[in-house]
């Protein structure tokens, strides 16, 4: 057994005893080292914050600058969509941890040809450990404005969905009538029409498509003789001698290139033509009162506006039959008819996908204009020989009036009915109506995807307004940097 003297009688130490002991040298190393390891063990904190309040930031300008955007889309009203897109942001950033600043504001640009919600200003991080290596302050983004995002509506460029837009246009004896802004309803259209196009059709299509269809209509539809015979039913004469709406015998003759109805039980459905086949269209003279064809979804801006400006007003209101040749155009069970893959519409299954923005791959539009009342049916016939029932009219064609006593369903009972069906696909469903009245408005609010998609147009400057509007909600905005 040893024992150990106690401190006050041991021998005292010399200095070179003192020299060679390192224990203190033990504690101001691992001192040392503690002030790195906590310095870039707080550094990766900070680092980790402020990653985590750039997410959260940039996330909340985006946000903010989408929702500015579209309040624009919807009240076309600046200083309201700034507001907007200011409070959506501020929404987004409560919860996000406390910055030394915050300046973020956002501002409307409109060129012309391209609308902007630009986010503006800086942020800046304050961290608690970075100090002590000389980091006082860390930019949330880049001070410089080049991080700030976006939210743009550009015409005619890709907006990273793919578009198929229906254009039933009316063509009526009536749109000869002036449009109360020094034009006639005619003239009007087709500005707007073109204005539409313009802006929906991107130049580029590689990625992402946007076509346009155009159904004009009158009485009936015109195809063209080719695809009319592929669609209408077969063994249909030439002429048929059938009593007009007088009890005077009559001739009627078949117009080659136009067909109305169907009247079996796929009326209301988009079933193919090779399954369920048309009524041919006959008047008197054989010539079918909508002169200019049915055009297929097509991206060629020049052909589209080349096909508008052949529009001539004339014949009665059947607007069913253009409504449902609207939903043809965009159903790909009407592809075969097309004779061209670039006419072809898409499935509508693809309606559901999303692509890497979280949006949809895939859009389907039709947008149903018309001037007045459908006030044109015909009879529910099978073998061919099809006959406008009396109705009442305001171009003096009773003679182009058969005698019949069975319909084969009013011109708004049909309309709705196609308008409740294409919703159901997946179509989204816009309705104008030009300068028309109070029964019309309420089936055109009705066909229409919401209420909100209805736009009553009083005057040839409302209906360019009203089409420019439908375009710019048709092309979603995107955000770039």
């Amino acid at each position: 057994m040893s024992f150990k003297l106690p401190a006050w009688s041991r021998p005292l130490q010399t200095s070179r005893s003192f020299g060679a002991d390192e224990s203190g040298a033990v504690a101001v190393i691992f001192g040392l080292m503690a002030f790195v390891i906590f310095g870039f063990t707080g550094a990766g904190i900070d680092t980790t914050l402020w990653l985590q309040a750039r997410r959260v930031t940039i996330d909340a300008m985006e946000a903010g600058a989408l929702a500015g955007l579209r309040e624009y889309q919807e009240n076309g009203d600046k200083a309201k969509a700034e507001q907007l897109a200011l409070a959506n942001y501020r929404g987004n950033t409560i919860k996000r941890m406390a910055l030394a600043s915050d300046n973020i504001r956002f501002e409307l640009v409109d060129t012309g040809s391209t609308i902007k919600m630009v986010s503006k200003g800086s942020a800046q991080y304050l961290p608690a450990f970075l100090p002590l290596l000389g980091v006082d302050a860390l930019p949330v983004v880049k001070m410089n404005g080049t991080e700030n995002p976006e939210a743009e509506l550009a015409v005619g460029q890709n907006s990273g969905t793919s578009l198929e837009i229906a254009l039933m246009l009316d063509i009526t004896g009536s749109m000869n009538d002036p449009d109360g802004s020094g034009s006639t309803k005619l003239a009007a259209m087709k500005v707007a029409a073109k204005k539409l196009i313009d802006i929906v059709i991107w130049d580029d299509q590689s990625k992402f498509t946007s076509k346009v269809a155009l159904v004009p209509f009158s009485e009936g539809v015109n195809l063209g003789n080719t695809r009319a015979s592929l669609v209408r039913i077969a063994g249909t004469p030439t002429s048929t001698a059938v009593r007009d709406h007088n009890n005077n015998n009559r001739t009627w003759r078949l117009t080659p290139n136009c067909v109305v109805e169907r009247t079996d039980t796929n009326k209301y459905t988009d079933v193919s033509y090779a399954t369920s086949k048309f009524v041919p269209l006959y008047t008197t003279n054989g010539t079918c009162p909508t002169a200019s064809p049915v055009m297929p979804l097509d991206s060629d801006k020049t052909a589209l506006k080349n096909s508008i400006d052949t529009y001539t007003g004339g014949g009665l209101t059947a607007g069913q039959i253009g409504t449902a040749w609207a939903w043809y155009t965009l159903s790909p069970n009407f592809n075969a008819l097309w004779g061209n893959a670039k006419h072809n519409a898409r499935a509508y299954a693809d309606l559901s996908l999303k692509n890497e923005k979280g949006r949809p791959i895939l859009s389907k539009y039709a947008v149903l204009m018309t001037d007045g009342a459908y006030n044109t049916q015909y009879c529910n016939s099978t073998s061919g020989s099809l006959r406008y029932i009396g109705m009442p009219d305001r171009n003096s064609q009773h003679s182009q009036r058969g005698n019949c006593t069975s319909p084969n369903g009013s011109s708004n009972t049909q309309a709705l009915a196609q308008c409740t069906e294409m919703k159901k696909k997946g179509i989204t469903v816009f309705t104008v109506g030009f300068r028309v009245g109070t029964s019309e408005k309420n089936l055109l609010t009705s066909c229409a995807t919401s209420p909100e998609n209805y736009y009553d147009a009083k005057d040839g400057n409302a209906l360019t307004a009203a089409f420019t509007d439908i375009a710019y909600k048709l092309v979603p905005p995107f955000v770039s940097h």
